[in-house]
């Protein structure tokens, strides 16, 4: 397995091969791209909606999602990662996961505030950076798990 260059993502979306959308080249790091945060989050087991900024409270669990729809063949998966500037406020993923080959849709990534203060997102900020990586060989069958074709925060009762 190998990480995809930045070169070989934007290669990879501009023949359809990954989907993210949408896509910014703005968006592009040397070995991944970032996500941006969706303007619904679900924090301690109820529905936000925010405009401008959420706000996840000390002690806070949040179920976040990603604005962009992702699509991966059967011979890429991805790794997402919260970027570190919330991690060094405190804010820390519960589980980093994994994103299947196959899998499409909008990622939901759990997080919790460990920090004593508030931590804000801003609706434009980059929330997570997805991370690619090449199969030795694709798989034999796609994701078709309970979150295939998500949109927006999925918690294991709204899936």
């Amino acid at each position: 397995m190998s990480v995809l260059s930045d070169s070989e993502i934007e290669e990879m979306v501009r023949t359809n091969r990954i989907a993210i959308k949408p896509f910014s080249r703005a968006n592009l790091q040397p070995s991944a791209y970032d996500t941006r945060v969706w303007p619904k989050a679900i924090v301690d087991g109820e529905l936000v909606q925010f405009r401008k900024t959420l706000r996840i409270q000390p002690y806070s669990f949040a179920l976040l999602a990603t604005r962009e729809y992702v699509r991966l063949p059967l011979d890429i998966v991805g790794r997402p990662y919260l970027r570190s500037s919330y991690v060094r406020q405190g804010l820390f993923p519960e589980n980093q996961g994994r994103i299947e080959a196959g899998y499409k849709g909008n990622l939901t990534l759990p997080v919790v505030n460990l920090g004593r203060d508030a931590i804000s997102i801003g609706i434009h900020d980059r929330l997570a950076s997805i991370e690619f990586e090449h199969l030795s060989r694709p798989a034999s069958k796609g994701y078709s798990g309970r979150y295939q074709s998500s949109k927006g925060p999925k918690g294991y009762r709204s899936a």
